[in-house]
C-alpha cells in the first residue's frame, strides 16, 4: 500500500494519463452543457409548472451561483482527502439531481435541484486543473490544459445546439434533463475506471500506530487548512484576486450574452440553438490560436508562468471588441453572418483569456 500511495502520478504511462485527462474534460463538458442548455426549455417549463418566466429562468442563476460559490470551500478538500473521492462523490450527486428536475411538478423542486446540481458538478470541474498538474509535468501539461479549457467553452454553445433539436422534436422541456441524465450515467463508469487510483501525491504519514483522537485531530487540521487557504490566497495575493475577478467577470458576461442569442437570431429564421454556432466556431479558433502560440514561442519550456499571460493582451480586447461588434450589428438590416462573426470573435478572445489564466494558476499554485 505504501508503494502505491506514494507513487508519483507523473511517472504513469501516457495512456493512463490521457485517459484521466479526457475523462476529466468530458466531465467538464457535461457541466457546461447542463449550465447552458437549461434556457431552451424555460418557456415550456413556465407554462407546464404554472409559474412566471422570471422564476423559470432563475434556474440558470441558481446553477451558476452554486458553481461560483461552492468550489471555494469544497474543491480544496481534494488536497486533504485526495481528489478521487471528491470526484466520485461530486459527479455522482451531479447526475442524480437531473432526475428531480425531469420529474418536477413545481418550480421549487427545479430551483433546489438546479442549485445542488451546480454545487456538486462545479467541485469536480474546478479540480481538473489540479488533476492535470498532478499527472503532467510543467512541459507536458500545456496541451492537456488547452483541451480542458476547450471542453468548458466549446460545450457551452454545443449544449443549446443539440438540445434545441431535442426540445423542438419532443416538444417537452423535461427531455432536456432526461437526456442529460442518460448521457451522464454511462460516463460514471468512465470516472470509476479513470480515477481508480489517486492522482494526488499525499503527504508522508507518520510511522507507528495512531490513536483515533490523533487521526481525527490531523484530519480536522488538514481540512481547516484546505478550506481557509483559498480565502487567504484571494485576500493576500493580488495576482490571484485580480485574475479571479477578471475571469469571473468574463464568464458572467458570457452567460448574460447567451440569453440574447435566441432573441437576435430568431429574426433571421434560426432555430433556438442554431444561433450558437458562431460561439462554437470561435472556441475552436481560440484553441487553434493558442496552439500556434505554443509552437511559435518557448512558453512550454519557460519557467516563468507569466509568459503565458501574453496571449491575454490580445484575447481581452478581442473579447470586448466582439461584444461591441455584436451589439452594433445584431439588427435585421445586417446579414446574419455579421453577428455570427462577432460571436466567433468574442468566444475566441474569451478562450485566450481563460487558458492564459488557467495555465499559470495551475502551474504556480500546484508546483
Amino acid at each position: 500500500m505504501d508503494g502505491i500511495e506514494h507513487e508519483n502520478p507523473q511517472d504513469w504511462a501516457k495512456g493512463r494519463k490521457w485517459a484521466i485527462t479526457m475523462t476529466a474534460c468530458y466531465m467538464s463538458s457535461l457541466i457546461s452543457i447542463a449550465a447552458s442548455s437549461y434556457s431552451l426549455g424555460v418557456d415550456a417549463m413556465a407554462v407546464d409548472l404554472n409559474t412566471s418566466h422570471l422564476l423559470a429562468v432563475s434556474g440558470i442563476s441558481f446553477f451558476t451561483f452554486a458553481v461560483a460559490i461552492f468550489p471555494l470551500f469544497l474543491a480544496p478538500l481534494g488536497e486533504s482527502v485526495g481528489r478521487r473521492p471528491v470526484y466520485l462523490a461530486s459527479y455522482g450527486i451531479f447526475f442524480l439531481f437531473f432526475l428531480p428536475v425531469a420529474l418536477a411538478h413545481n418550480i421549487e423542486t427545479v430551483l433546489v435541484s438546479r442549485f445542488l446540481c451546480g454545487a456538486a458538478g462545479s467541485v469536480g470541474s474546478t479540480m481538473v486543473g489540479g488533476t492535470l498538474s498532478d499527472i503532467w509535468t510543467r512541459r507536458e501539461r500545456e496541451i492537456p490544459m488547452a483541451l480542458f479549457c476547450l471542453s468548458a467553452l466549446f460545450s457551452t454553445p454545443i449544449g443549446p445546439i443539440f438540445f434545441s433539436w431535442t426540445e423542438e422534436n419532443f416538444t417537452r422541456w423535461r427531455w432536456i434533463h432526461w437526456t442529460m441524465l442518460i448521457s451522464s450515467v454511462p460516463s460514471a463508469a468512465l470516472v470509476l475506471l479513470a480515477f481508480h487510483r489517486e492522482t494526488l501525491v499525499m503527504r508522508e504519514r507518520p510511522h507507528g500506530r495512531s490513536t483515533l483522537a490523533s487521526m481525527l485531530a490531523r484530519t480536522r487540521t488538514s481540512l481547516s487548512l484546505s478550506l481557509v487557504r483559498p480565502l487567504v490566497l484571494l485576500a493576500t495575493e493580488p495576482i490571484v484576486s485580480c485574475l479571479s475577478l477578471w475571469i469571473s467577470f468574463a464568464w458572467g458576461t458570457l452567460y448574460l450574452f447567451l440569453e440574447s442569442i435566441p432573441l437576435v437570431f430568431s429574426q433571421y429564421g434560426f432555430s433556438q440553438g442554431l444561433g450558437f454556432g458562431g460561439l462554437a466556431v470561435g472556441a475552436l479558433i481560440g484553441f487553434a490560436m493558442h496552439l500556434v502560440y505554443l509552437h511559435s514561442t518557448n512558453v512550454r519550456t519557460s519557467s516563468m508562468p507569466e509568459t503565458r499571460l501574453l496571449e491575454a493582451s490580445f484575447g481581452a480586447p478581442l473579447f470586448a471588441g466582439g461584444l461591441f461588434f455584436y451589439a452594433w450589428t445584431a439588427q435585421p438590416e445586417f446579414p446574419w453572418i455579421i453577428p455570427q462573426l462577432a460571436c466567433a470573435c468574442l468566444m475566441s478572445g474569451l478562450y485566450l483569456v481563460y487558458v492564459c489564466i488557467s495555465c499559470p494558476t495551475a502551474s504556480t499554485l500546484s508546483g
